[in-house]
């Protein structure tokens, strides 16, 4: 819990900082907070939206959750800033396989 209110304060005095917000959206999710994990993950990537592992983190809180096309975006986006990375188009096809068969 610390480490969250730490994070916090960190933010509080530099809102803009997206790994701040990253982080505090990792935190929060492991504290079974997904609203405010969500939000954090979100704003991460609206203030560095070409940043490495901001979109990635945001689909692997979809995933798990179910939300499978918002996973697979997440994922897309974050292929597109990597140079192809060969496991991350596996996983997105195996999911885009997933998501025709619901």
């Amino acid at each position: 819990m610390n480490v969250v209110l730490h994070l916090d304060s960190a933010i509080a005095i530099d809102p803009s900082n997206a790994d701040e917000h990253k982080y505090t959206g990792l935190a929060q999710e492991k504290l079974g907070r997904a609203d405010l994990a969500e939000e954090h993950l979100k704003t991460a990537i609206r203030l560095k939206p070409q940043g490495l592992g901001y979109h990635l983190a945001l689909a692997e809180f979809y995933e798990p959750r179910g939300k499978i096309k918002q996973a697979i975006r997440e994922f897309e986006a974050e292929l597109s800033l990597t140079s192809g990375d060969a496991e991350l188009k596996k996983h997105i096809e195996k999911l885009q396989r997933t998501d025709r068969q619901q």
